[in-house]
């Protein structure tokens, strides 16, 4: 069943979609239209006074670890409190992706529809709270949507993808390949090609709200973390496996799925020194596997 909202609570995740892409372009108006999904959230009751209590906290924490914040304040200089604050943000985070911290109404729009007759069941919320984690680190790190190639590339220029090589192609190309073979393989999935009246639903929430607030925690956040202190591969694995890790929900070849495609984001983020891209490639697997086959598993 789909679930058409009100002209009011469809506006919420319009304009919150819309500060997404506008934080992307660097345009101010994106902290605007941020300021106004949050207030049409609240007048909608989307998001409550106890949600807002919920949020602070991280944006608070965001603003401590920004460069923009006042030096006295800035705990980037000290060590042990960065880290405890680093630790505290982490964590709001994944109660965030989690869905547990209170006062969030978020919409129900699919319930239990079927991409084709082989696919399990499938419901689709429109979240709100896990969209806060991309503009509190927007706050935290602004410098995560671009990140010099040479870090990762050994000096390369060019183009964002134009300037990759052939075997960073091969070796993304091959990945993408890998992620779908072992989930056929092991039967997690199965060939059904489907494009469901329901496919636009899932690519603006899939695109602008999952895919954007998970590399932002996973490659955005946690890969330049440990690139900063491990070196670059060290970074990717570690990212995709914490990636795989937060999915375990799904089982053991959902983790090891998951962990793969984690590894496939990271070098994508690496190789073009673009966060977007790396949503990007999320995204467009997210969305193969949708057309081509059961999803989300396939059904018992």
């Amino acid at each position: 069943m789909i679930d058409t909202p009100t002209l009011p609570e469809a506006a919420v995740w319009v304009v919150l979609g819309l500060a997404v892409v506008t934080q992307f372009l660097r345009w101010r108006l994106s902290w605007v239209l941020f300021g106004l999904a949050i207030a049409s959230a609240l007048v909608t009751s989307r998001l409550t006074g106890l949600g807002l209590v919920s949020i602070a906290p991280g944006f608070a924490l965001a603003f401590l670890l920004s460069p923009h914040a006042p030096e006295q304040l800035r705990v980037s200089s000290r060590p042990t409190t960065g880290a405890v604050v680093q630790i505290l943000i982490v964590a709001w985070s994944a109660a965030l992706m989690l869905h547990v911290l209170p006062g969030f109404n978020n919409l129900l729009l699919l319930d239990r529809v079927q991409s084709g007759p082989a696919s399990l069941p499938y419901t689709l919320y429109l979240n709100l709270d896990k969209p806060m984690i991309f503009f509190a680190m927007m706050i935290a790190f602004p410098g995560m949507l671009t990140i010099e190639r040479s870090r990762y590339a050994a000096g390369k220029r060019g183009a964002v993808l134009a300037g990759l090589g052939v075997g960073e192609w091969a070796l993304l190309v091959a990945l993408f390949l890998l992620v779908m073979g072992i989930a056929l393989l092991s039967g997690f999935i199965r060939p059904e090609l489907s494009l469901p009246g329901w496919i636009w639903i899932f690519a603006f929430n899939n695109l602008l709200f999952t895919c954007v607030a998970e590399e932002t925690l996973f490659r955005g956040y946690l890969q330049n973390l440990f690139a900063r202190r491990a070196g670059t591969a060290v970074a990717v694995v570690a990212a995709g496996c914490l990636f795989g890790v937060a999915h375990s929900l799904g089982g053991w070849t959902y983790v090891l799925l998951s962990s793969i495609a984690g590894v496939l984001y990271g070098l994508a983020y690496c190789f073009s020194g673009r966060l977007l891209v790396a949503v990007v490639v999320h995204f467009l697997l997210n969305l193969t596997h949708l057309v081509f086959f059961t999803y989300p598993v396939v059904a018992p």
